[in-house]
């Protein structure tokens, strides 16, 4: 008969070293994993929030040493697209400003011309040319924020927009409410809206404008009954100096392809959105989307 075998060992200290060093692991891991990931957070907030006219605020040098040096790449990449820009503004303004004076001297130059036919030419050509360069200029202000934005009856600014229009002959239906208050900037909206307006009624019979309040904000939409623009061809559209087939001869159809990119700098300028969409007759239709309650 073999002899009864000892009673199991207590289970319960094996069992709780166990669970501690589990628990341990787990929230080591956690710990290592929140010291990993709010860095990488923090970059890809400033990268998604980078905006070339507020100085950046250097990123905090946080976490696993290849975090921290992609956090200092970062920084410099930042400072070297802000003096990108500000070098390529600050020439292009300056040649704009400096070239209206031998336009203006042609121009005085021009009026003395004996032949008709050259003096309505050449006065032709230095308008065109004035004017490209106020658009470009005007571009470059588009995409500065200089402006603060200010509560506004957006209601009262798009209905003035139309009025003036209408001043200058040309058809345009105003549709939207009484009154409707956000915080924009009303300068530079007007001038995209101006752009757009005069846009609709240029390609257009008829221009239909709507103000329509949204939960997070307001809509604008400008409709015409012209020829529309390509899917294809509407992000292009959006960029300095292109132009679609329908403006391509400046002598039918002055136009130097920034009326609808000064537009677009405007809106986005003040955190809004401009799409090209087909409008329901097959013309054009352009979305301003603008965020912010009447307060904001």
């Amino acid at each position: 008969r073999l002899p009864p075998l000892p009673p199991p060992p207590h289970a319960a200290p094996l069992v709780l070293s166990i669970a501690f060093a589990a628990v341990s692991s787990v929230l080591l891991a956690l710990w290592a994993a929140h010291g990993l990931v709010k860095p990488l957070r923090a970059l890809a907030s400033a990268a998604r929030e980078f905006d070339i006219e507020d100085e950046p605020r250097p990123l905090p040098e946080a976490g696993p040493e290849e975090v921290r040096v992609a956090s200092r790449a970062f920084d410099g990449m930042r400072r070297r697209i802000r003096d990108l820009v500000e070098d390529r503004t600050r020439m292009l303004a300056a040649m704009g400003h400096d070239l209206r004076t031998p336009i203006t001297r042609l121009r005085l130059r021009g009026e003395f011309l004996a032949d008709d036919t050259a003096r309505s030419e050449i006065l032709r050509d230095l308008a065109l040319m004035n004017d490209m360069i106020e658009g470009a200029l005007t571009y470059l202000r588009e995409g500065r924020h200089a402006e603060k934005p200010v509560l506004t009856d957006l209601a009262a600014l798009v209905a003035t927009v139309c009025d003036g229009a209408t001043d200058l002959g040309h058809d345009v239906v105003w549709d939207g409410p009484p009154r409707l208050s956000r915080r924009v900037r009303p300068q530079a909206l007007t001038r995209a809206l101006a752009n757009l307006v005069d846009n609709a009624a240029k390609y257009g019979e008829r221009a239909r404008v709507r103000l329509v309040e949204t939960r997070n904000g307001a809509t604008i939409e400008i409709e015409d009954d012209g020829p529309g623009i390509a899917e294809s061809d509407r992000r292009a559209m959006l960029r300095p100096f292109v132009r679609g087939d329908i403006s391509r001869n400046l002598n039918e159809a002055p136009g130097f392809g920034l009326g609808l990119a000064i537009a677009a700098a405007a809106v986005e300028g003040q955190g809004g959105t401009l799409r090209l969409e087909t409008a329901s007759g097959g013309g054009l239709l352009v979305r301003i989307e603008l965020t912010g309650s009447p307060a904001a």
